[in-house]
């Protein structure tokens, strides 16, 4: 299994704009990237060009001393370049700005209302800290100058009034990723706001909880094509999740038995694109065991308890999607008496306390009675007796959560009687 050859700044940038589009984070005329070369050189995308059609050969080169240049005829740098500049001035440290306008950020740009970091530390962990920055016109000196002292402070990214929201990173996939991680938040907070008042966590117990995992691995050699069809297999099934929306590109993580352990996402992996040689074997019988050279995406030791106590459980996923962790968010219970295959495929989903993300015997013992549950603040657990039967169970899980938020906006919602559920058991089974 070889590895994939490194892109180019061009190269980097039309990947990353195609996933920003592709995603809805933006429309085909809003948002723009930069890019800092080794050699001093600023590469951003093109002004007035579609994002859904952007390819390396429009992105515009812009030298320290202010002049540009594209292999395209015609293409000439975004308008925002200046703020991308200044951001990349105050932080050193970073390499890449992305700039969109997703839905739910602008939704709480629009509303004057921060975005806390209190909820989630799984999703939150990515992200240090979020300004918001006062509206300046778009591609003005103006908005670079408002935006120079929010990064220089640290600030990861900044929710601009009426405007969007812009991120930076260390390198392009970090930028991307925090602009995700930041709208899938808030696509969270936003859908829990119509079902009840929200129960952050306070800062102690964020830092405490994103402290426990940080996880030492003993390192073990493992053969890989020995794995190749389960890997191949597994894989396979985290993309189709993230296509889905049930997993974001470092946010949810999949797994499966494997020999005497299992295989599960790397940390830092993008769901989005992950290949049978970046799955993490993990030993069942070793203690902290892991595959030579990667490390374990963070809920694996959550997946390593499930799988000693659970000897029913061929596959996990521990999973974000927004409807679900709307509930999570709130403590309000979820009921999955909605229709036949969701009760079928889901029973009584349990909600567990927030400390229940690092017991995992106390999920382990939920999971005798049902094949989900949820821990507040944390994420879904689902069960199943392979990938496909992981991905089917969150699936349905997911868009029966989306139902019963929706229907919240309607009236008095309409559950599945007793007689009614005692008759598809007798069915179904």
């Amino acid at each position: 299994m070889t590895s994939a050859p490194l892109l180019t700044c061009p190269e980097q940038l039309a990947a990353v704009m195609a996933r920003i589009y592709g995603e809805g984070l933006t429309t085909a005329s809003g948002g723009n990237l930069s890019l800092l070369d080794r050699d001093g050189a600023l590469w951003v995308t093109p002004s007035q060009v579609d994002k859904g059609t952007l390819g390396p050969e429009h992105m515009v080169r812009m030298a320290p001393d202010g002049s540009w240049s594209s292999a395209t005829a015609g293409c000439k740098p975004t308008s925002e370049w200046p703020f991308h500049r200044a951001i990349l001035q105050a932080r050193p440290d970073c390499r890449a700005v992305a700039h969109a306008h997703p839905a739910s950020l602008v939704a709480f740009s629009l509303a004057g209302q921060p975005l806390p970091l209190l909820h989630f530390p799984d999703l939150c962990r990515w992200v240090s800290q979020v300004a918001s920055a006062p509206y300046a016109t778009p591609g003005s000196s103006a908005l670079g100058e408002t935006l120079r002292p929010v990064f220089a402070r640290g600030c990861d990214a900044a929710l601009l009034d009426n405007h969007g929201v812009v991120t930076c990173g260390r390198d392009l996939p970090e930028a991307f990723h925090r602009l995700d991680v930041l709208e899938h938040l808030a696509g969270i907070l936003l859908a829990g706001a119509r079902l009840g008042a929200l129960r952050p966590l306070d800062q102690a117990c964020m830092r405490e909880a994103q402290s426990r995992m940080e996880v030492g691995w003993e390192a073990m050699a493992v053969d890989v094509e020995s794995q190749l069809a389960l890997r191949t297999d597994l894989a396979e099934h985290i993309r189709r999740a993230h296509g889905r929306g049930l997993v974001g590109g470092r946010v949810g993580a999949f797994s499966c038995r494997c020999d005497r352990g299992f295989l599960v996402a790397p940390e830092r992996g993008d769901n989005a694109t992950l290949g049978p040689a970046d799955l993490v074997y993990v030993a069942a019988d070793r203690p902290s065991a892991a595959q030579a050279g990667k490390t374990p995406d963070a809920m694996a030791s959550l997946h390593l308890a499930l799988y000693q106590a659970c000897a029913h459980v061929q596959a996990i996923a521990t999973a974000l999607p927004r409807h679900l962790m709307a509930f999570a968010a709130t403590g309000t219970p979820f009921d999955a008496r909605t229709i036949p295959e969701a009760y079928l495929l889901l029973k009584a989903v349990p909600t567990l306390p927030f400390p229940a993300r690092f017991q995992g015997a106390w999920v382990a013992e939920s999971l005798q009675k049902s094949p989900v549950a949820l821990v507040e603040n944390a994420c879904v657990v689902v069960t199943g007796s392979s990938p496909f039967a992981v991905l089917d169970r969150l699936e349905v899980a997911e868009l029966t959560a989306r139902s019963l938020v929706d229907a919240r906006a309607l009236g008095r919602l309409s559950l599945l009687p007793d007689q009614v559920l005692d008759e598809i058991t007798r069915t179904y089974g």
